[in-house]
């Protein structure tokens, strides 16, 4: 009975919850996505926003994958024609979002505290492999 609640917990948030396996993780993967989906709309490829901003391609396919968050926010944002505070808002979601969905796995009254506690390292089990799959698109 507790295995299949705790399957039922995990199928659910497995599938509302996009998020990571930490804040850091979440808001590393929001950034690359929101730094891809912009420079795309702008019609650039990596080494034009790489050049942009003074980097190399392979810097910019790092933040994009989410393996590194940049510390040239504000020069991307410049770049690309955006608010730095659209980079900002981006952050705070994604962080929030992390934290609320380990919180609500967290207060399931129905699971005793170990398998609370096994749920969320498989839930970040789970994120670490999709984000390793990321490189690989």
């Amino acid at each position: 009975m507790i295995f299949r609640r705790l399957w039922e917990i995990w199928v659910i948030y497995a599938i509302v919850s996009p998020m990571r396996r930490d804040p850091t993780e979440a808001v590393r993967r929001a950034v690359g996505n929101l730094i891809r989906e912009l420079r795309k709309e702008r019609g650039w490829n990596q080494t034009q926003l790489g050049a942009a901003v003074g980097v190399d391609q392979s810097t910019v396919s790092e933040w994009e994958r989410g393996a590194a968050v940049p510390r040239e926010l504000r020069a991307i944002a410049d770049a690309l024609g955006v608010p730095f505070d659209r980079f900002r808002q981006v952050i705070e979601a994604a962080a929030a979002a992390a934290d609320a969905v380990e919180e609500a796995i967290r207060s399931q009254s129905l699971l005793s505290k170990e398998s609370m506690e096994a749920l969320v390292v498989m839930y970040r089990k789970v994120l670490a492999a999709d984000t390793a799959d990321l490189g690989r698109n």
